[in-house]
């Protein structure tokens, strides 16, 4: 896709960031539109992609490589704040999932908590009678940009090593597609890869995901927090389903935005500094 010309620098309301490269491409691979380079502000030191998401024009930005974390995480926002008037956020990517009896959270569902309540509580009602348009959302990434197709296809279900052969996970054939899961997400200084642990908090706070970067991004850049489940926050740690993750997370950012509207992100005041 040739980038369009480029935007006004006011233009851009929307911002999401990423902790990590294999985030940023998922995002970038939803862009209804790329965008040309536009000029930042002196001293703001992020790497940006520009483009369309539905009405909206986004602004995309990662964590500096080798540098998660919170503190990385405020940095990056406070120096897109500088350069463009992001009136809402986003934090997309991957996590740590804990799965409960009330909660069947699982490898690549999506776990958003609640800001933009109306634009949120709105898709909930939707996917109650229509489901969820996520899974269309990747088929669009791949069949647009078919060399990712290898690295960020689901790995399937016997890599799924959460419960035994025997457990049956209930929805029939349905049950390949991500599932939405809306609550509370941890954000902590350390990547927690230990069961016990990871249980005793969860119990405590009702959390349905980890992370490290959000807690970062609160008090400055009030935004909405996506994660798809790459893992069980436990000791069983890989990669494998981090690509297919991130892309379920970026489907689901570009499924919210397409129910909020220019004049509703218009609305919003700008992002504190």
């Amino acid at each position: 896709m040739a980038p369009s010309p480029t935007h006004p620098r006011e233009s851009y309301t929307v911002g999401i960031i990423c902790a990590l490269d294999v985030e940023k491409a998922a995002v970038e691979a939803t862009l209804d539109e790329e965008h040309g380079g536009v000029e930042k502000m002196a001293g703001d030191d992020n790497s940006y992609s520009f483009g369309r998401i539905g009405q909206h024009d986004v602004v995309v930005a990662c964590l500096p490589a080798g540098v998660t974390g919170k503190a990385s995480a405020a940095t990056v926002a406070k120096d897109m704040m500088r350069s463009f008037p992001i009136k809402a956020g986003f934090m997309v990517g991957i996590g740590g999932g804990v799965w409960s009896d009330k909660a069947d959270v699982r490898l690549e569902d999506v776990v958003p908590p609640r800001p933009l309540l109306n634009a949120v509580q709105g898709l909930k009602a939707t996917h109650r009678r229509k489901g969820s348009v996520v899974h269309q959302h990747l088929k669009e990434m791949i069949s647009k940009y078919p060399m990712m197709e290898e690295e960020y296809g689901s790995p399937g279900r016997e890599h799924d090593e959460l419960f035994e052969a025997s457990y049956s996970h209930p929805g029939g054939a349905t049950c390949a597609r991500p599932r939405i899961h809306y609550g509370n997400i941890a954000s902590g200084d350390e990547v927690v890869k230990d069961g016990p642990t990871r249980d005793r908090v969860a119990r405590e706070e009702g959390i349905l995901c980890f992370e490290m970067e959000a807690a970062g991004l609160m008090d400055s850049f009030p935004c909405v927090v996506i994660r798809g489940i790459c893992d069980y926050a436990d000791s069983h740690k890989n990669k494998r389903w981090q690509p297919y993750a991130a892309a379920t997370a970026a489907c689901y950012t570009k499924e919210l935005l397409g129910v909020v509207d220019q004049q509703g992100i218009e609305q919003l005041g700008l992002a504190s500094k």
